[in-house]
């Protein structure tokens, strides 16, 4: 496996080197699948894309070793939902950390670390700010 540039994190939850699988929404926004698909891949790192508003399908994902859960709620494009507090309490039961978009709720409308994830991403180009000059994160 390669190294990023820095030696440092990824950008998908953890030393490139670690082995340990991914779990992502299937319905994300394109720009993400992407990050995954031709940049992390490229790590060594393996993706599996799962339909998240379906626990059980979320259950059948992880395993011992999985590192990151990935959620995007409403998904983009299809506003498909998923059950935060419920995939955070089956990501945490085998050590993974939950990372969730919020970009379509905001965090006016939406709090998902209250709801038990671990980091969140808002876009800021979408409804905190309305045009495409900044970015944030928590």
């Amino acid at each position: 496996m390669r190294s990023p540039p820095d030696g440092g994190d990824c950008g998908a939850g953890g030393d490139a080197e670690d082995g340990r699988p991914r779990v992502c929404s299937r319905d994300v926004y394109a720009g993400t699948v992407r990050l995954f698909e031709q940049i992390v891949s490229g790590y060594g790192i393996e993706i599996e894309y799962v339909d998240t508003s379906d626990l059980k399908a979320v259950e059948a994902a992880m395993r011992p070793n999985t590192k990151l859960v990935h959620i995007e709620t409403p998904s983009n494009p299809l506003m498909v939902l998923t059950d935060i507090a419920a995939v955070a309490k089956i990501a945490h039961a085998v050590g993974a950390e939950v990372s969730v978009d919020n970009t379509f709720l905001s965090p006016a409308l939406q709090s998902p670390l209250a709801l038990g994830a671990d980091i969140v991403m808002h876009s800021t180009t979408k409804y905190l700010n309305g045009h495409s000059d900044g970015l944030g994160g928590r």
